[in-house]
């Protein structure tokens, strides 16, 4: 009954002679309009392919015909024979007029602030010199990440931009100090001296865009060792240091650094409006509010990693053998769902309507989010299920809904949210879905941290049992 078209990968027909399927472009092209593919993506593979494969009777002309009558009726649909380019055509607006306030929203919504010792961030806008260092405080191209699309260095606001724009009283001082992967020491010598009476240390290091995404793969991904070098300079210095940290993926930072640092920002890749962005942060002006959506290993032999792991036989103990590494922790550097802000609200009153349910029926968790904060805040609240016992085991944390609230200063918030009892259900030995009678816990809170969640429990009733009865005897194998 789908009613759309299907589209390749890029050059992905083609390929179909690499993986060893086809022999040619024809038999390529025949084996993907049979199996349904309306739209060779950039390949060509089509329109070398399917002429040959018409003439050695490898497809019909009405599997040509049907192919191009779903895509013809996509366009129709989408209006695109009347405005073939939908409002971007020469007349229309360039999108940076219409979108940077967007991007700008974006990339400051995005960045996780992961630590923040003695409350060293915000930064006020007074004060003393503020030292921007690093390979990726002036680097334009860099902040367009690994997919830019049609992105351009020349509109990318970069940092050291951005702060001299969002701190117009206070000093800023800049310096390389090293470059992404290579550096000397007079340049680190140089970055030290310039931080040098500084108040703050903003410490601009990861990743280039090209060490990240599509077939940029890392067997480690770490910094490299002359950002780490200057790393281990600042530090030393004994101003304090932030670090904001530009990268495609969490990279595995040693626990000097961790340390050493009085805060550390997640910028990832912020695109256009990068310095903009991140000096609205680094104020105040917009609070950081970004979750980690993935768990951040502290050691590459951590990897993979992920909130969403069943309980273990021996969970790690003081006992021997438990699950636990002898020279790392087991606890990741920071777990799912992780960031701080410039205010901690808090989940109070936190109950279920109704405690017991029968099933199918709906569970509403009530609860207030309580701002104690002297300024306005925006959270999101993360809920878990648990499902204490089951007939298959299921992860100590299943991530099953959230809420985005904002509280002003004092303000007590209330929230509610509406689940059905599938919320429950899971895959039983026969790989069907099943929800099972008995209790079920929903934690509520931010961090993949089960001691830091608030938990209340409902008894679900009439589902199955969580015993699966015993399969009827099989008779005997048929050879």
């Amino acid at each position: 009954g789908f009613g759309g078209v299907v589209i390749s990968d890029y050059n992905a027909i083609a390929e179909l002679v690499v993986h060893g399927v086809a022999a040619d472009l024809a038999e390529a092209a025949a084996l993907a309009l049979r199996a349904g593919v309306d739209i060779d993506m950039m390949g060509g593979a089509y329109q070398a392919g399917l002429v040959p494969a018409l003439a050695r009777g490898l497809v019909t002309m009405d599997q040509i015909d049907a192919a191009v009558l779903r895509v013809l009726a996509l366009k129709q649909r989408l209006g695109l024979f009347a405005d073939p380019f939908r409002g971007l055509g020469a007349d229309a607006p360039p999108a940076g007029v219409r979108f940077r306030a967007l991007a700008r929203e974006a990339a400051g919504k995005a960045m996780v602030l992961l630590k923040n010792e003695g409350a060293v961030l915000p930064l006020t806008c007074s004060g003393g010199p503020i030292a921007v260092i690093g390979p990726l405080a002036d680097a334009a191209e860099e902040m367009l990440g690994a997919w830019s699309g049609a992105g351009r260095a020349e509109d990318c606001v970069t940092f050291r931009a951005g702060l001299a724009a969002g701190f117009p009283d206070r000093a800023l001082r800049y310096a390389e100090g090293a470059g992404i992967e290579s550096g000397t020491a007079a340049m680190i010598a140089a970055a030290v001296a310039t931080a040098q009476g500084a108040d703050t240390v903003l410490l601009c290091a990861g990743e280039a865009r090209a060490m990240s995404g599509e077939a940029s793969c890392r067997g480690a991904p770490v910094l490299p060792e002359p950002q780490l070098d200057l790393a281990r300079a600042l530090i030393a210095s004994g101003r304090p240091v932030v670090l904001i940290l530009c990268s495609g993926r969490p990279l595995i930072l040693p626990d000097w650094l961790v340390a050493g640092c009085a805060a550390i920002l997640a910028a990832w890749f912020p695109g256009a409006e990068a310095g903009h962005a991140l000096a609205d942060v680094l104020s105040g002006a917009r609070a950081p509010t970004g979750r980690l959506p993935v768990t951040w290993p502290a050691a590459i032999g951590q990897i993979p990693i992920h909130h969403a792991l069943r309980r273990s036989g021996r969970p790690a103990s003081a006992d021997h053998y438990t699950s636990k590494y002898l020279d790392i922790p087991v606890e990741p550097l920071f777990p799912f769902g992780h960031g701080l802000s410039y205010a901690s609200p808090q989940i109070e009153a936190l109950r279920a309507e109704p405690a017991t349910v029968d099933v199918p029926g709906q569970i509403t968790l009530r609860f207030e989010l309580v701002n104690p904060a002297s300024q306005h805040v925006e959270t999101t609240v993360l809920v878990y299920r648990q499902d204490p016992v089951a007939s298959i085991a299921r992860p100590v944390l299943e991530l099953c809904g959230f809420v985005r609230v904002q509280a002003a200063p004092g303000e007590r918030v209330p929230v509610s949210l509406t689940f059905g009892t599938d919320v429950a259900a899971f895959p039983g030995a026969d790989l069907a879905p099943r929800v099972e009678t008995g209790r079920i816990d929903f934690l509520l809170g931010t961090r993949a941290v089960e001691a830091e969640l608030a938990r209340v429990s409902v008894h679900l009733r009439g589902g199955l049992p969580h015993i699966l009865p015993q399969a009827e005897q099989a008779g005997p194998v048929q050879g």
